[in-house]
Formats: structure tokens, sequence, C-alpha cells
């Protein structure tokens, strides 16, 4: 059980990467028009269908033009971004799957000539990165934020099952206190009944004895004998009474041993499951610093 408890408390802490580094990388690349420079960046975490879609309404933001795509590349008319350039300018781009994540590379024209290629100085590669840095990070910190959501739904099922582990053992020891009470009743009525049995065993004989003495008498006879059939009778039910005591006294130590067993199983459960939540709780920490370290 413990080695258990280590392993799970290892696989959850584990779990959780490190905060990703958000970098901008430049490239030039050869084409008709000259050769442009690619600015591109990796986005941890993400899928490629809903970071397309917010790509696509981060440059869509304010342009003066329509986006089309073709064959996989991207292309926004009219994209307004004043740090990147004083008019409108077009964004071609690409987004395709990555090692955990998506690669989005990105490159700025102006009506066909290359934003960077034209102004030629280290300013315009700044703002060109900070425009992918800050979507990269935008991404990004929605990723790990809903990250943060399941960890702490985990950790708020992982409260509520021990909740239930508590109140189940709440009720068992309940039950096992009320047995326990109900068994002792049960216990003085048996010893109750078994005396009152003796004591109609003791008049059976003694009405023997009046059967004998009145044997001569008809009328006395039948009297006697009628007195010892309901004597019987009145044993019989005192046997029956017993008996079902004893029955009773025997399920309820019955359900006591099954309480007491389900407390023992409860016991562990509640270590492991306050293991869990323990480690839990490291994570959904550690899932914080990461969402605060991302920049």
């Amino acid at each position: 059980m413990k080695n258990l408890i280590s392993l799970t408390v290892l696989v959850l802490l584990f779990s959780v990467a490190a905060t990703a580094q958000i970098d901008v990388e430049t490239t030039a690349a050869v084409a008709q028009s000259g050769a442009p420079t690619v600015f591109s960046v990796n986005i941890p975490q993400v899928t490629l269908k809903n970071t397309e879609k917010a790509w696509l309404h981060y440059i869509g933001k304010g342009s003066k033009g329509k986006c089309s795509s073709d064959n996989g590349q991207f292309l926004q008319l009219g994209a307004v971004n004043k740090n990147i350039y004083h008019e409108p300018f077009e964004v071609r781009s690409t987004l395709v799957e990555a090692v955990n994540g998506v690669r989005l590379s990105a490159w700025f024209t102006k009506n066909g000539e290359h934003l960077v290629a034209k102004k030629g100085n280290g300013e315009e590669h700044f703002a060109e990165k900070k425009y992918l840095h800050d979507f990269a990070v935008m991404q990004y910190r929605s990723a790990v934020e809903d990250e943060l959501d399941d960890e702490k739904d985990k950790l708020a099922d992982l409260e509520k099952s021990m909740k239930a582990i508590i109140k189940e053992g709440v009720k068992s020891g309940k039950t096992i206190t009320e047995n326990t009470r109900s068994g002792q009743r049960t216990s003085d009525a048996m010893t109750t009944s078994e005396n009152d049995i003796v004591k109609q065993t003791d008049k059976i004989e003694g009405q023997n004895d009046m059967i004998d003495a009145t044997a001569s008498d008809p009328n006395a006879s039948r009297g006697a004998n009628k007195t010892m059939d309901e004597m019987k009778d009145d044993k019989k039910d005192l046997q029956k009474l017993n008996e079902s005591q004893g029955q009773d006294l025997d399920d309820l130590n019955a359900d006591t041993q099954a309480a007491q067993r389900n407390v023992m199983t409860l016991q562990q459960r509640q270590e492991y499951t306050q293991t869990q939540i323990d480690a839990q709780r490291v994570v959904v920490r550690q899932v914080e610093a990461k969402l605060a370290a991302i920049k």
C-alpha cells in the first residue's frame, strides 16, 4: 500500500512540465520577391485547430482586408499594427503541428515587398517578433489556464471523494455504536427469556404433581390438564422468543463485523486519498507557478 502511494505521488509530481520559453526565431528564405525574414515561434500545449482560429482572429483584428488561404498558407490583407508599419500591410503565415504544440511562421509584406528587407534595420525585427511573441504568450497562457482548471477540478474531485469517505466512515461508526447498544439490550432480553423458560419448566413440573393429585376427580383432572397445555404453549412461545432474540443478536454481530471491516477499508482509502490530495495540491501550485512564469 505504501509503495503504491509513493508511486502515485511521483507520477503526479512529475506530470507537470516546466514553463516553456517563448522565443521567436528569424530565418531568411529564398523567394521570388527577395529574401524575406520569416519569424517563427513554437507555442506549447495548444492544438492546431484552436490556434489557427485564434491566429486568424488576431491578424484580422482591425484589418482593412480579407483573409484567404492557399495550400496551407494564410494571407491577411490590410493588417493593421502601427508598430510594424504605419500603413496597412499583408501578413503571410503557416501553422503546423509540432511536438507538444504548434509552430507558427509568418512574414510581412507591403504590396508584395518584404517589410523587413525594405526597411533594413533592427527596429522592425523587434516589432514583428513582439507581434508573434504576444500572440504565442496569449495562447500558451490560455492553454496553461485550462491546464490549471483541469488540475483544480481533479483536486476538487479528490476532496469530494474524501468527504464521501469520511461520511461513510461516520455512518459505519454509528452503525457499530448502535449495534453494540442493541446487542446489549438483546442479550439482556435473552437472559430474561432464558430465566422465564427455566421458571416455566419448574411450573410445568409442579403441574405434573397437580395432575397426579387430581387423577381421581374427572373435572379437576380436566382443569389440571388444560392448565398444563397452556403452560406448555407458554413455554414454546418463550423458546421461540429466545430463538428469535438469538437470531437478532447473530444478525447484529454480523452487521457490526461488516461495519468494522468497512471502517478498516475506509481508513486505508482515506490515507491513500489524502496522499493523492496532498500530491494534487502540489501539482496545482506547480501549474500556478508555471502560469505565473509565462512571459
